[in-house]
């Protein structure tokens, strides 16, 4: 996860922090979500710079409402556009990033790979911002992590 602009405005990594840096502080914590699927990656530095906090709390609503529906979307925090995931049958799920009809990126992948990507990195992402701020965010991490959902992993579970 790399947040803020370093002191030479750089990303740093938000697991190497001992402080939030620069803007941060102020409880804006810009920056780049990266997860390893697809290539490009649909979530990246290069096709996603935006509040960190705030795209991670609307990516746990849209794991969320996969896990009820099996197709969730929601909208990106500061930019026109939305984020998408929805079943694919064969234990399958496609992410989509969306700014227009015309202008998208997608990639489908195993939805239990995909569900468990996104658990570690938003947990992983809350539990460190709880250690840096004493801000808890345990709506998100049981939307995350699927124990707001009745035990359900996924649609396909």
């Amino acid at each position: 996860m790399l947040i803020g602009r370093g002191r030479k405005g750089r990303y740093v990594d938000i697991a190497d922090c001992a402080e939030l840096p620069g803007s941060a502080k102020s409880g804006l914590v810009e920056g780049s979500i990266e997860l390893p699927f697809g290539e490009p990656a649909v979530i990246g530095r290069t096709t996603l710079d935006t509040e960190v906090a705030m795209m991670w709390s609307q990516i746990a609503g849209l794991v969320a409402g996969y896990r009820e529906t099996g197709k969730a979307t929601t909208d990106l925090p500061d930019q026109p556009g939305e984020l998408r995931l929805e079943a694919i049958p064969g234990g399958l799920a496609r992410l989509t990033l969306a700014y227009s009809e015309d202008t998208s990126l997608s990639h489908v992948t195993g939805e239990e790979d995909l569900l468990a990507a996104l658990a570690v990195g938003g947990v992983g992402f809350f539990e460190k911002l709880a250690e840096l701020t004493g801000r808890f965010h345990d709506r998100e991490i049981d939307q995350l992590t699927g124990r707001s959902a009745s035990g359900r992993r996924g649609p396909s579970a």
